[in-house]
């Protein structure tokens, strides 16, 4: 278990490798894959709406974090822009919060010490509170956290396990549905498909798991290759470059600083917001209950 600088590193990681992910999104994914593959970012790099999401969750982590009060969340992201893609049909009022909770849920992997039944059940009442109790939405969002968590966990630059990962986040997962694309992802991992050929084959699942799935499958295949991840996660088909932000998420916890390109972070504007969130998490103390798990 990461403790320390280096638990400190690790959430700084995954939260900049992020919203660069976010930020070239914003971009047309063909122009900001080919320039995230280059590492040669010339434009600025804004983040967008998932950015903004997980900060305002990692504030109330921060500072309580198993009490976060999922009504009042809900009431801050409603004023958040929805993400490109996200189904604005839904009500903007508590509950309903359009955008899935996958994308920005990534601050609740790491809160320090919590295990992972933790891990899993703040991401499921967090989802809750937020999608009107959407099921599917509460599963894929508990995996994608419990899969950060695990990244902070290891060791930089030890190799992974595709078939171990998977059968810890099935042990998560409550949707057969889930379930099964965790055992595709498995069996994807390390092939280097074409990102367009690798969302092919998750197309038919339900539109909340393909971006988990593909995210997955990118990392197991480029977990010490930030740049190589993002650029994989752009190209990959799908809205608003939800898929990007949750691979930068995995590839950030495992790596830590030296994940984030240096052209990158140069460039991402408002970087002080996505410093001060990594801070404060990286502060906050476990309670009592998550010392003895």
């Amino acid at each position: 278990m990461t403790t320390g600088p280096d638990r400190a590193g690790r959430i700084r990681g995954t939260l900049l490798l992020a919203a660069c992910a976010d930020a070239l999104s914003q971009k047309p994914p063909a122009i900001g894959g080919r320039k995230a593959a280059d590492g040669d970012i010339r434009f600025p790099l804004r983040f967008g709406s998932v950015t903004l999401r997980m900060l305002t969750l990692a504030r109330p982590l921060a500072e309580h974090r198993r009490e976060v009060d999922g009504r009042r969340l809900a009431e801050q992201l409603a004023v958040v822009p929805a993400p490109a893609g996200a189904d604005v049909g839904r009500s903007p009022q508590v509950g309903g919060v359009p955008g899935s909770p996958a994308a920005w849920i990534a601050p609740v992997g790491l809160l320090p010490d919590a295990p992972l039944p933790v891990i899993e059940a703040m991401a499921r009442r967090i989802t809750a509170a937020v999608t009107d109790d959407d099921a599917m939405e509460a599963d894929v969002a508990a995996v994608q956290a419990v899969a950060v968590a695990i990244a902070t966990r290891g060791c930089a630059g030890d190799p992974l396990r595709p078939d171990d990962l998977g059968v810890i986040l099935a042990s998560h997962a409550r949707r057969p549905e889930t379930v099964h694309a965790l055992q595709s992802v498995v069996s994807l991992a390390g092939q280097r498909l074409d990102p367009d050929r690798l969302a092919q084959r998750f197309d038919r699942h339900h539109p909340a798991v393909r971006p988990l799935a593909v995210a997955l499958a990118i990392f197991l295949t480029h977990p010490d290759e930030p740049a190589a991840a993002v650029a994989a996660g752009l190209l990959a088909h799908g809205p608003g470059g939800v898929t990007a932000t949750m691979t930068a998420a995995m590839c950030g916890a495992r790596l830590g600083d030296r994940a984030t390109p240096v052209g990158w972070g140069s460039r991402l504007q408002s970087s002080l917001l996505v410093w001060t969130a990594a801070q404060e998490l990286a502060r906050s103390a476990p309670t009592p209950s998550e010392r003895r798990g």
